[in-house]
């Protein structure tokens, strides 16, 4: 009985000294992201009041909003969960150059329904080995043949954007800006929204 008990401290205490050293690591590892600028954050929530009860474009403009508002990258927390935003090409670069950061956030998980595991929702052991494959067809050459489909698109993008912004309409860019990607990667577009 008395070596259970022992033992049961031992194991206590370990679990007691492991617990305190991360919450010590984790502390300071927030300390330093909350030194990045971003909006007001609560406890347990986070800054989701920001999006609370916003549709799609809402969201999109409101993160456009507060790209503008703070510099990136810029930090915001949804509950428990970081997301650094960042909108700078130098720093999209560094990140899409890291091989550590392959990995999709749990977001991601909502866009399976639609789109399966593909290259947008795959985890990335499958991205890496689906890039692999379709990397030979994108090239500079390949581009080049796209390029008038691109500059098609566009012009029909710019026109549709124009017509609804007539008469200071409110403008809703998501449904827009997907269809143009859509028809330019696959040749048509599926109203997903």
């Amino acid at each position: 009985m008395a070596f259970e008990s022992v033992v049961l401290t031992f194991l206590a205490c370990i679990a007691v000294f492991y617990f305190i050293l991360n919450y010590h690591r984790r502390q300071s590892s927030i300390k330093t992201v909350n030194s990045l600028p971003g909006p007001k954050t609560f406890p347990l929530i986070g800054s989701a009041l920001t999006f609370l009860q916003r549709s799609p474009d809402e969201i999109l403009d409101t993160l456009t909003e507060l790209v503008e508002k703070y510099s990136t990258p810029l930090r915001l927390w949804m509950g428990n969960k970081l997301y650094i935003i960042i909108n700078k090409p130098d720093q999209i670069q560094t990140i899409l150059q890291n091989s550590h950061c392959l990995d999709k956030s749990v977001i991601y998980t909502l866009f399976e329904p639609v789109f399966g595991k593909g290259l947008l929702t795959a985890p990335a052991s499958i991205w890496t080995e689906q890039r692999k494959m379709i990397a030979p067809s994108i090239n500079t050459i390949m581009l080049q043949k796209f390029f008038g489909i691109f500059i098609e698109q566009s012009i029909i993008l710019t026109d549709k954007l124009e017509k609804v912004g007539l008469n200071g309409n409110e403008v809703f860019f998501l449904q827009h800006i997907t269809e143009c990607t859509l028809t330019n990667a696959f040749g048509f577009y599926i109203f997903i929204f």
